[in-house]
């Protein structure tokens, strides 16, 4: 999995179908790229009422609608002779049919686009998922990152946990760099280890570090932990 992949497995895109204007979802005339629409952050208080979602982590891809959609998209998005969710088949083997209408087009150019973001080979099967009716909504909630879902976490409260977990480890590893500065600095002070000897290897105990030297004497340090690994001495 590329960085890419990971990232957008860890926040999935969501792209709103309904609010998509006319140059949304088909290529510039000047770049050839695709005009993608703003995506929107993985919240459900970003979900709009009467809404239409692509949502892709880069393993599934949800075509969320929402129990209000508008008949006039339905008709848009699945044909003319659907016009409410009732008439949809979630298990049909391609939920987003091939039709002569501009949303339709701008959708499935969208899942092109989603596809390509997968890599070569890596086909996108659109799994329908319509509130209150489908499954899969569980499947939508769990992408809704930023929400809190069956008591996890979520994704801001994974971020604040992560970095708190980096700052202590960095003032760990501070700290014990700085305690075995000193510690070698007033063993050698002391005479305790002879210049001309060099330090092999260390292990630490709970209550005491013993250091082996190169002429297999051993040296017991009370209260003192020293971390060797970047250091050396002869």
């Amino acid at each position: 999995m590329t960085p890419s992949e990971l990232l957008h497995y860890l926040y999935p895109r969501i792209l709103p179908l309904h609010t998509l204007t006319p140059e949304q979802g088909f290529a510039d005339p000047t770049t050839g790229l695709l005009n993608i629409p703003q995506e929107l952050r993985a919240s459900f208080a970003n979900i709009q009422e009467g809404g239409a979602y692509l949502v892709d982590n880069g393993q599934i891809c949800l075509l969320w609608l929402h129990q209000l959609v508008s008949p006039n998209l339905l008709q848009d998005l699945f044909g003319e002779h659907v016009t409410s969710l009732q008439e949809l088949d979630p298990f049909a083997a391609d939920v987003l049919p091939v039709i002569d209408t501009v949303l339709n087009a701008q959708t499935r150019n969208l899942v092109a686009w989603l596809e390509g973001k997968r890599g070569v080979g890596r086909r996108i099967r659109v799994q329908l998922a319509r509130q209150g009716m489908d499954g899969a909504e569980y499947e939508f909630a769990s992408l809704l990152v930023e929400d809190r879902n069956n008591e996890a976490q979520s994704y801001v409260d994974w971020l604040v946990a992560v970095h708190r977990n980096v700052q202590m480890d960095v003032c760990h590893a501070s700290s014990l760099f700085c305690l075995s500065t000193c510690a070698l600095t007033l063993t050698l002070q002391l005479g305790l280890i002879h210049p001309s000897l060099t330090l092999t290897s260390t292990f630490s105990l709970p209550s005491h570090t013993v250091i082996t030297l190169s002429n297999n004497s051993s040296l017991p340090l009370l209260n003192f932990l020293i971390l060797i690994s970047p250091l050396s001495y002869r």
